[in-house]
């Protein structure tokens, strides 16, 4: 759905971070490095800290085949040698709360919720009876549009953290999964996919 080239920019985190903050997201304090001492520094100054890839990746040998978010403390107990390797994001934890997915395209806007179960809910095992549906704040749904006109994407799955103080934006994936969701909610979200698809069809013609 979405165009190739637009599609390879949204995946860059750095991208995805700059555009959020644009948007009007609040994004948790962020670092971008390869220098362990400055992964190390930066936690001691924010508490506990999670790292996460600078870009999707998919590596064929890992046990996951892709690489979820991570505490930063199994990060700096590699060499520095592997640091110096490629940089990577790091960010502080944000806890407490409860992860959301929301399914933006189209003009319309389709959210779950469900009670934080670890540090990256994609790890746990699914199980329906968690989640709920979620109807987020117009600033939300609003900042969802405007990050996918600023990156020329059809479609985003986005994730956040909600807590008291906030909503934060984790990431959005430009190929996000969402069949969980519609299948546990009834969301509509394949429906609204089609009609989409059904639309630029006929457009292109």
């Amino acid at each position: 759905m979405n165009d190739l080239w637009a599609a390879r920019r949204a995946e860059n985190k750095v991208e995805q971070l700059r555009v959020a903050r644009s948007v009007g997201f609040d994004v948790p304090l962020t670092l971008i490095t390869n220098d362990r001492s400055r992964a190390i520094e930066f936690e001691q100054a924010v508490g506990s800290a999670v790292v996460k890839t600078l870009a999707s990746a998919y590596f064929s040998f890992s046990d996951k085949s892709f690489v979820f978010t991570e505490h930063l403390d199994r990060a700096t107990a590699l060499p520095v040698d592997a640091w110096h390797a490629a940089p990577v994001v790091i960010q502080q934890l944000i806890e407490g709360g409860l992860d959301a997915r929301v399914v933006s395209l189209a003009g319309r806007c389709f959210a779950g919720r469900c009670r934080s179960r670890g540090l990256d809910w994609r790890k746990t095992p699914f199980d329906p009876e968690l989640w709920e549906p979620w109807d987020p704040p117009e600033q939300i749904v609003h900042a969802c549009e405007s990050y996918r006109a600023r990156l020329g994407l059809e479609f985003a799955a986005f994730d956040f953290m909600i807590t008291s103080e906030s909503i934060f934006f984790l990431e959005a994936n430009q190929a996000g999964e969402w069949l969980f969701l519609d299948r546990a909610l009834d969301l509509g979200i394949g429906h609204a996919i089609a009609d989409r698809l059904v639309s630029l069809g006929s457009i292109r013609d």
